[in-house]
């Protein structure tokens, strides 16, 4: 059942994380995609002025270079690593 509260940025976000999806650090760990991990992207888009933050994502089973988009105004894109560079560079 959906929760009719969230979201849609939130539901894409609980989507990513009940299917396993971790962000991964340029140090090679990793942390799992979460509302914490969400509501910090955006506070950094917003405190540091940027337009949006892309981190790399590991999904189980998907061997692709994947990631995520968080925008200032709390929009999300997740995909290959091409089709964020295309979201980056329309908006």
């Amino acid at each position: 059942m959906i929760n009719t509260n969230l979201t849609p940025e939130e539901r894409h976000i609980k989507s990513l994380s009940n299917n396993g999806a971790r962000i991964k650090a340029p140090d090679s760990t990793t942390e799992p995609v979460s509302m914490g991990f969400y509501r910090r992207a955006v506070e950094q888009c917003r405190a540091g002025g940027y337009n949006a933050v892309t981190y790399k994502l590991e999904l189980p089973g998907i061997d692709d270079e994947m990631a995520v988009c968080v925008w200032k105004d709390g929009h999300v894109d997740s995909g290959s690593m091409r089709s964020i560079c295309d979201c980056l560079a329309s908006r």
